[in-house]
Order: structure tokens, then sequence, then C-alpha cells
């Protein structure tokens, strides 16, 4: 196990604060790098069921995220549903330098599935109170020197 930090510091004014840091393997740990925790959760949304689960001692306002993308159908099959796609290509300056650049797409098919509904007995049980958010995207570069 390593210990992450959930708002990357690189280059940044992340603190080794409590609530942003957790436990991750050493695989997670590489593939979240240096990024945004709102990306990291959109890359598999599963993600955002185990910061649920185990991540309650984090920032309220990080928990909220969390449970904004946690939906019962985040489970592995999830990904066939609310499919996401990245597009990158990276190019060589010579030497050990490179730069890439990063189109990402997520929930492609824009599907809106409930997250939530009102379950208390009354005129508005069953009513959705929360769906998935629409179409996302994201552009971004990576340089490696």
């Amino acid at each position: 196990m390593t210990l992450d930090h959930v708002a990357p510091r690189k280059g940044q004014t992340a603190f080794d604060r409590r609530d942003n840091l957790v436990l991750a393997c050493p695989g997670c740990n590489t593939a979240k790098r240096d990024q945004a925790p709102m990306a990291f959760l959109l890359g598999a949304r599963v993600r955002a069921h185990n910061l649920l689960r185990y991540g309650a001692h984090l920032s309220p306002m990080l928990v909220d995220l969390a449970r904004s993308l946690a939906t019962e159908s985040s489970a592995p099959a999830s990904s066939t549903q609310e499919p996401d796609m990245r597009f990158a290509k990276w190019f060589n300056l010579g030497g050990a330098k490179k730069v890439s650049i990063q189109f990402d797409i997520f929930n492609m098919l824009n599907n809106n599935p409930v997250l939530a509904a009102v379950t208390t007995f009354g005129p508005t049980v069953y009513r959705p109170n929360t769906i998935m958010q629409g179409r996302l995207m994201q552009i971004g570069s990576q340089f490696n020197f």
C-alpha cells in the first residue's frame, strides 16, 4: 500500500493533511498520477464507489463528488452502458523529451440514468432526484523529460 494525495501536489498547493491522503495500491497510485480527482474518478466509475466505501475521512466536497458519480450500475459492467473514450498522441521532441496531447470523452452516449430517487413514502415516492451528468469532454497534455 502507498499513501496518495487526492488533490495532486505536483506543481500545486496541496498539503499532507489527513483530508487529502488515502491509502492506494501501487497500481492505482500510478494510474492516478497527477490527475484531478474528477478525471480519475470518471476514468472508471467503480473508483467512486471505492472512495465512498473507504474515504469517509476525506473532505465533504470530495465525498459529495464521489457520491454524485457512484451509481448502482457502477459495477465493472457499467463501462458498456456509459462508455468513456480517450484519444492520445505522443510526439517525440528529441532525446528523452516527449509530449502527449489527450482528448477525453466521458459518458459518450450521453446516457442519463437515475442515480437516486425519493424513497420516503408520500406523493413524491420514487421520483428521481439525481440523474447522471451529461457528456463531459476534456483536453489535456503531458510533458515527459
